[in-house]
């Protein structure tokens, strides 16, 4: 296969690659505060966990609007080729466990409970997920779909002629990838470290919300009958200014009240990236 363009960093690591389509940055969200409580834990439930707050920030945009948003046409939301590739990093201001969803929808017929929406239009909804109802979390929102392509930017083509990098809407620098070596026997089931490069933004730096989170489960026994207790492992980040070094731990959110038939669901797998974009990209008539 031909290749038209590749370029490396300072470290010789393949950043872009226009065999390879690079994910485009979307936006920057800043939430603070208005969370609400979720009410009692669901036990085993993939989404909710036993998370105590969340807050649902959505909209429903026709589709000329959602087009000069997002740079996505609604239609290719509804491509059995692509449907919502949205991926999602971020970070919380406070040391405690989080989790962030973000999808993206075709509306294929009017919908009342979507926000009043009609046949056509483009809906958004940014999920947030924390234990510290005063988190102050940045999403960072990057996807793999199709974009409208820009009128200003560099870009790069395949040999197909699909377009596989835009200068305008950037690209996702890697950190690091935080994977295996998880005890959830322990109260921080796994420690990952990187090494930083020295004036490196650490507000900057989000992880990713692809893997689910494991989960520890045990039943206890007593005079008063059997009940059991669960509890997820979320990730906390720490950066150590001195050293360059940034540490995620990945931790055990509460303790569990039983012991007896302790049952693990492992496996953790997710990315740590460095996000220096704005709030937006570039307006519409910009790009």
């Amino acid at each position: 296969m031909v290749k038209y363009l590749e370029i490396r960093n300072a470290k010789q690591n393949i950043v872009i690659d226009d065999q390879f389509k690079t994910p485009t940055f979307v936006r920057k969200v800043v939430v603070s505060g208005g969370f609400t409580e979720i009410g009692a834990p669901i036990a085993g439930a993939q989404t909710l966990y036993c998370w105590k707050y969340r807050r649902i920030i959505s909209g429903a945009l026709d589709a000329t609007t959602f087009k000069n948003e997002f740079g996505i046409d609604p239609q290719v939301l509804r491509n059995t080729n692509e449907g919502d590739l949205s991926m999602v990093f971020s970070r919380n201001s406070s040391s405690s466990a989080f989790y962030v969803v973000f999808k993206m929808y075709y509306v294929e017929s009017d919908n009342a409970y979507m926000q009043g929406t009609k046949t056509g239009d483009g809906y958004y909804s940014l999920t947030i997920y924390t234990d510290d109802a005063n988190s102050v979390v940045t999403a960072s929102i990057y996807t793999n779909n199709t974009r409208i392509p820009s009128t200003y930017g560099r870009q790069a083509f395949n040999e197909q002629g699909e377009l596989t990098f835009d200068a305008v809407r950037g690209v996702i620098s890697n950190v690091g990838v935080m994977s295996g070596n998880i005890d959830l026997n322990q109260e921080i089931a796994a420690t990952y470290n990187f090494s930083l490069p020295i004036g490196l933004d650490p507000t900057k730096l989000m992880i990713s919300h692809r893997s689910t989170l494991p989960i520890r489960t045990a039943y206890k026994i007593g005079s008063g009958g059997v009940s059991m207790s669960w509890t997820k492992f979320a990730p906390i980040m720490y950066v150590d200014v001195n050293t360059n070094t940034l540490t995620v731990k990945l931790t055990r959110q509460t303790n569990l009240s039983g012991s007896n038939s302790a049952s693990n669901i492992g496996g953790y797998y997710e990315n740590v990236i460095y996000c220096t974009y704005p709030d937006k990209e570039l307006p519409a008539s910009q790009r």
